[in-house]
């Protein structure tokens, strides 16, 4: 049977897990129909929907599930996954101070590893 690295995940989350919830959660588009100059008035081409999983462990799951993330990149490497090159997600209390800096010319000092942890730890 074949399977991929999400539904590993999923299901190794599932196992895991007290609760979970999986939302559909309301997005902007990229580019919107008004910035086209096409606007038809409607939400269902202004916004798109995310898949957002929730998932919620008792304290007594909790050294389980450290140990599961733990060994995420090992889980990833049996899966043939490879880290992204391009992640390019900052914390929102950075993200404005980041576009400044690179509108005026500037390199930002940011720690590109920590910004992506940061964003994987929320």
């Amino acid at each position: 049977m074949q399977s991929d690295f999400q539904a590993f995940l999923i299901t190794r989350l599932l196992l895991l897990c007290n609760k979970a919830q999986f939302l559909h959660t309301s997005l902007e588009q990229e580019q919107v129909p008004k910035e086209v100059g096409q606007c038809n008035q409607s939400i269902y081409t202004h916004f798109q929907t995310k898949p957002v999983l929730h998932f919620s462990f008792t304290p007594e799951q909790a050294s389980l599930v450290r140990a599961f993330i733990a060994k995420l990149d090992t889980y990833a490497d049996e899966y043939g996954m490879e880290e992204s090159k391009e992640f390019l997600a900052y914390p929102i209390s950075h993200n404005y101070k980041h576009k400044t800096t690179l509108k005026l010319g500037s390199a930002c000092p940011c720690d590109l590893t920590k910004i992506r942890n940061q964003y994987l730890d929320n």
